[in-house]
């Protein structure tokens, strides 16, 4: 299956687009000046039924424009991508690490709807397949990824009562802190914290007097970096807006159509044809265009003010400071000077 799916990328990089029509027939494109076309063509007639179980998820119309570079595979098993190996890598290096938890904590705002924000936050995790997403070996130690049906394990958001500020922030520690078991459990948690503090001047005062028996609520999403990243983080809350307004839309009857475009694929999708992609030609002018570059580096000695401990226990803080407008220009003409990331200067300095 593997060499395959390697075929069709190399086939693909080349110009030689494949799909499926709605009537089930395999579909392809390729130039008239392909250097290799009778071979391509001779290649396809003794795969085609290969490929049409390959590629059954990539149905296109005549109308519709010919599909992404990246193709969704109907395999077994999703190979894991580079950055999930490394992730998974530190996982069982360190038996578990809390580190590469992204959370999303916020105070929702009054007159929000609890149960239209869980349905909406319940509809973008059966949207992107990642966010149910486990891990799994088979017996020769080969991960990959298994999506879990959340009709056999439904997605659950618990929902918890504290009666102190206090209370509240060891339960978010407690859910940041989370240590997640990737092989058998989702890699979101999410939790709909309730305050009744009568203690907790600050929201009392900001409050009106028929106000003072609702409670506050906040949300804790705790998302693993090996399924979400910085980037993602802005594609959820947009997400979680469209699907919000639609649901109260249709809630108080009003016609609403989901302004959100359909997934062509997923990143498991993506996992695989990066597997396939870097091989060969492709990644060999990588790794001699990164030898080159990084020939001759020196390692980066940060000066601290301790030394660091012998194992890593990821404990630290931010501190925040600012620099002047002047400053500033001048560090990023700087940085565009040299090539580099204002990023990797300021770790210079």
């Amino acid at each position: 299956m593997d060499d395959l799916i390697r075929n069709i990328n190399t086939l693909n990089s080349q110009g030689f687009t494949f799909w499926i029509e709605q009537e089930g027939r395999l579909r392809y494109m390729l130039s008239q000046s392909h250097p290799e076309k009778e071979e391509a063509l001779i290649w396809v007639k003794e795969n085609k039924e290969k490929l049409l179980e390959l590629l059954k998820f990539n149905v296109k119309t005549p109308e519709t424009s010919i599909f992404p570079y990246i193709y969704k595979y109907n395999v077994d098993k999703q190979h894991l991508s580079f950055a999930q190996e490394r992730l998974w890598f530190i996982e069982k290096y360190e038996q578990g690490t809390n580190a590469y938890n992204i959370p999303i904590i916020c105070k929702l705002s009054k007159g929000v709807s609890v149960g239209i924000l869980e349905r909406s936050i319940k509809a973008i995790i059966a949207r992107h397949e990642i966010l149910r997403t486990v891990i799994k070996e088979d017996s020769a130690g080969s991960c990959y990824q298994e999506v879990i049906d959340t009709n056999a394990y439904p997605f659950e958001i618990q929902k918890v009562k504290c009666i102190s500020k206090k209370e509240l922030d060891e339960n978010i520690k407690r859910d940041v802190t989370h240590i997640y078991d990737l092989s058998n459990e989702y890699p979101i948690r999410v939790r709909v914290y309730t305050l009744e503090d009568s203690n907790n001047k600050e929201d009392k005062q900001n409050q009106n007097d028929s106000d003072l028996s609702t409670p506050t609520y906040f949300l804790s999403i705790v998302i693993h970096h090996i399924a979400f990243d910085g980037w993602s983080s802005g594609i959820f809350l947009e997400e979680l807006k469209e699907y919000y307004r639609h649901y109260i839309a249709e809630q108080v009857g009003h016609m609403s159509q989901l302004k959100l475009p359909p997934l062509t694929i997923q990143y498991k999708d993506f996992a695989l044809w990066q597997r396939n992609y870097l091989t060969g030609d492709v990644l060999a002018k990588q790794l001699s265009y990164w030898k080159q570059r990084l020939e001759g580096y020196e390692p980066l000695h940060l000066h601290a003010d301790y030394a660091r401990p012998a194992e890593m226990d990821y404990q630290g803080r931010n501190i925040p400071f600012e620099l002047d407008r002047d400053l500033s220009l001048r560090l990023r003409e700087a940085a565009k000077s040299l090539g580099v990331s204002l990023y990797s200067l300021m770790l210079a300095c």
